[in-house]
């Protein structure tokens, strides 16, 4: 098992700054960063310089490809060190309720897809969790669940032994990353890539 992990949450969106964005988008619940989103991961990536970090585990949805893009420019990394892991993506209740009329095709972006918004997107990588949406938008089974399972099988992959591993996904999943790793979770949505580092000891996960 990889002994540390950061939990990252996705940059500033641009939804969030530019209300007129929703009227314009074609895809309404997959916004990308802003330049100051851009901007905050890639200083994440610089603060994760010197830790050993050389694969980032990303949610599917663009505003956490761009982050774990911007971190790796930061951590100065090249080539498909982003890992498209479906298990952090966001729950399906709140991607569904931000998109008005039929939904957009493909829902959920593919890695081929996802090369337009980083060419760092490893196209070898099977994400070791795959969610399956129905034509409503919805997931079969329970988030929690989902998160547990995927968040562990990644930290426990034998191909994943670094000294450390960054998981980068969306408020709801990075609260899940934690309780996946038995970390008590009592805080609302992180910041703007709030990070919250655990570390392996004595058999368990504490938060550094």
């Amino acid at each position: 098992t990889a002994p540390r992990v950061f939990i990252v949450r996705h940059g500033e969106r641009v939804d969030h700054v530019d209300e007129t964005w929703v009227r314009r988008a074609v895809r309404q619940h997959d916004p990308p960063l802003t330049p100051r989103g851009r901007q905050q991961a890639q200083l994440l990536g610089l603060y994760l310089r010197g830790k050993g970090v050389t694969k980032i585990f990303c949610s599917p949805l663009i505003r956490c490809v761009q982050t774990g893009d911007g971190i790796a420019s930061g951590l100065g990394l090249q080539g498909p060190c982003l890992y498209i892991e479906e298990a952090l993506q966001e729950v399906d209740r709140w991607i569904r309720a931000h998109v008005e009329g039929p939904l957009p095709k493909p829902w959920i972006l593919q890695k081929g897809d996802l090369l337009a918004f980083s060419d760092r997107v490893n196209q070898a990588y099977d994400s070791l969790r795959p969610v399956t949406l129905n034509e409503q938008g919805y997931e079969a089974g329970e988030f929690w669940a989902r998160c547990h399972e995927g968040v562990n099988a990644v930290v426990s992959h034998p191909s994943h032994q670094d000294p450390a591993l960054v998981l980068v996904g969306h408020g709801a999943s990075t609260e899940g990353a934690l309780r996946a790793l038995g970390i008590p979770v009592n805080m609302g949505c992180p910041h703007y890539t709030g990070c919250t580092e655990v570390v392996l000891e004595g058999g368990g996960w504490r938060v550094v």
